[in-house]
Formats: structure tokens, C-alpha cells, sequence
């Protein structure tokens, strides 16, 4: 669960940007590079409230003992996320 969220939002958010830009859908703006799009990419694993949900959902008739993993991983998904993302986005910013 915890590799999905990092790991698949990531590919997830930059694939499709990739992807419409590729396809002239869409363009990122010229103050924007690929940094700041694997950035975003990563802080988009942050979001846990759906994740949370749908675990709740799965386990609901499973004991404690299957939720509380669950719900560890994705608290620490999100964490991982949050950190990838500003590190990625730290350097990226412009000097004052």
C-alpha cells in the first residue's frame, strides 16, 4: 500500500503530464520545469483520506490486527511523499 501511494501517484501525475504534453493536449508553463512536475508528482502520494477510506472499507469485518498496518503504511506514505516532494522542490526554487 505504502509503495503505491508513493510510488504510484508519481507515476501517475508525471506519466499523464508527460503524456498530454507529448500529445499537444496540454503544456507546463514556461516558469516550470521537470523538477517542479516530479515535485508535484511526488506531494500528490500525500493525500491518505481516500486511501484511509477504502481501507476501512476492505477490512471492515477484519480485526484491528489487519486496519493498523494498513493505516501505519499510508501515514507513512504520506510522510515519505511530503519529504521526496520538498526535496525534490527545494532546489528548484528561484534566489531571492
Amino acid at each position: 500500500m505504502a509503495v503505491g501511494l508513493v510510488i504510484g501517484k508519481l507515476a501517475g501525475v508525471v506519466g499523464a503530464s508527460l503524456a498530454a504534453m507529448r500529445l499537444r493536449l496540454g503544456a507546463l508553463p514556461e516558469d516550470m520545469g521537470g523538477r517542479h512536475l516530479w515535485g508535484l508528482g511526488a506531494l500528490a502520494g500525500i493525500g491518505f483520506t481516500v486511501a484511509l477510506f477504502v481501507t476501512d472499507l476492505a477490512y471492515r469485518s477484519a480485526p484491528s490486527i489487519r486496519v493498523d498496518p494498513a493505516k501505519l503504511a499510508i501515514l507513512a506514505a504520506s510522510l515519505i511523499a511530503g519529504l521526496l516532494g520538498a526535496g525534490l522542490l527545494a532546489p528548484a526554487r528561484p534566489a531571492p
